[in-house]
């Protein structure tokens, strides 16, 4: 439990760089907006929780506070910072490589070879790094400035997106040409589209900084030019209908892209295809009738990418509750289903059940996945015991995650 005296701190006023700021806690003047990971609504629920002094999980907006405050003073970054020129010799162009791929012991200087689920560390790029923490930078402090209403935290954040996006001279090119290469074999591949998802997570908070009176109608109009040209080279590229075509959570991951992507730009005819026609027709095929994930277990990780499978699929369910498409009960005639994806894992995660199939490391069980699934899942059904779940798996971490505040238990 927090102190009455940091609690007295967080609700009247903390020290920032040498000065006191006044916090106060706001829901701003917008309505909900679209979102993706989360709900405006709930975030403005969880504040006013905070101002009842309702609100159990203060250690999570505590931990938010120091996370935005070490974001401030950090970035922002550029693809155009990179050592490497891309295949293109344009440095506005992102490159990354295949994480899984080393040299031929046999051929040392000719094409790379596959260790599934053994990263190779001299296989990183700055420009896979650099996008990671511009996102989650962008995500800290666009929440933070939403719940502390500090000015300064939307002010990074905005400068953070202007530098990735929109500045002439630092912005990422629209596309992914370039995306999980391999040394002597490929000069990018399809596979590099599902590193992007994480820009998912700037339109959220884009949503978030239209109140502060740091994004401006310009901002507005050149993140959508860059999302509206990232979506085109998605559904046009080779590399777009080769992802999109995947069969595993690649597949999945870059329909939640696409999806997202069409929403905010206001396409609701591709996105509405995306979340009905193509999940019945291809994501729901990747579980088997009881619940397996066949393309999932094929890998040398095969419970870390069930999990994330299962957990883009729950985002796909979310999103398409925008258009009253129930994918949550959605069954194919044979019985598939992510109900029942969800119940071939489970009894892993709450009994400890053996795990039958491939896992050569222990996934850290603290990821965005699990918690947001088995939080969803407890929202969406009711049962108790998802919950009682999700605290035995994140033990000391579960009072403050941020998934308290993504998906907040206000009235349960």
């Amino acid at each position: 439990m927090l102190t009455t005296k940091l609690l007295t701190e967080l609700k009247i006023r903390y020290i920032y760089p040498g000065a006191f700021f006044l916090l106060t806690l706001s829901q701003g003047n917008a309505a909900d907006s679209l979102n993706f990971y989360y709900k405006t609504a709930d975030l403005a629920r969880v504040i006013g929780a905070i101002e009842k002094n309702e609100f159990k999980y203060l250690a999570a907006v505590v931990k938010l506070r120091e996370e935005a405050e070490s974001a401030f003073t950090r970035g922002p970054w550029s693809v155009v910072t990179k050592d490497l020129y891309p295949p293109s010799g344009n440095k506005h162009d992102y490159m990354s490589n295949g994480k899984y791929w080393w040299p031929d012991p046999e051929n040392p200087d000719g094409p790379y070879i596959r260790k599934d689920g053994i990263t190779n560390p001299h296989t990183r790029t700055s420009d896979k790094d650099y996008m990671s923490k511009m996102a989650d930078a962008v995500e800290t402090l666009a929440l933070a400035y939403y719940i502390f209403n500090r000015g300064e935290f939307a002010e990074k954040a905005v400068e953070n997106i202007r530098v990735w996006f929109l500045n002439a001279d630092t912005y990422m090119s629209p596309h992914m040409q370039y995306g999980q290469a391999i040394p002597n074999r490929s000069e990018g591949r399809p596979f590099g589209i599902i590193e992007t998802r994480k820009l998912i997570r700037v339109l959220d908070a884009v949503q978030l900084l239209k109140t502060s009176g740091y994004w401006t109608t310009a901002d507005q109009a050149g993140i959508e030019q860059w999302f509206r040209q990232y979506l085109d080279w998605l559904l046009t590229s080779d590399h777009g209908k080769r992802e999109g075509t995947n069969g595993n959570n690649h597949e999945t991951a870059y329909t939640f892209q696409v999806a997202s992507y069409a929403l905010f730009l206001g396409d609701t005819v591709i996105a509405r295809q995306k979340l009905d026609k193509h999940f019945k027709q291809n994501i729901i095929f990747m579980i088997e009738p009881d619940g397996r994930q066949p393309r999932e277990l094929k890998r040398t990780k095969s419970l870390h990418y069930s999990a994330m499978n299962l957990g883009l699929m729950v985002h796909l369910c979310q999103l398409a509750d925008y258009f009253a498409l129930d994918l949550w009960h959605y069954q194919t005639e044979d019985g598939r289903s992510i109900i029942k994806a969800f119940d071939f894992l489970y009894p892993v995660w709450a009994e400890k059940k053996e795990w039958a199939y491939q896992q050569i490391e222990i996934s850290d069980p603290d990821y965005d996945d699990l918690f947001h699934v088995l939080r969803v899942m407890h929202l969406k059904f009711g049962i108790d015991d998802y919950e009682a779940t999700l605290k035995q798996i994140f033990g000391t971490s579960y009072m403050s995650h941020r998934g308290q505040l993504y998906w907040p238990l206000l009235d349960r």
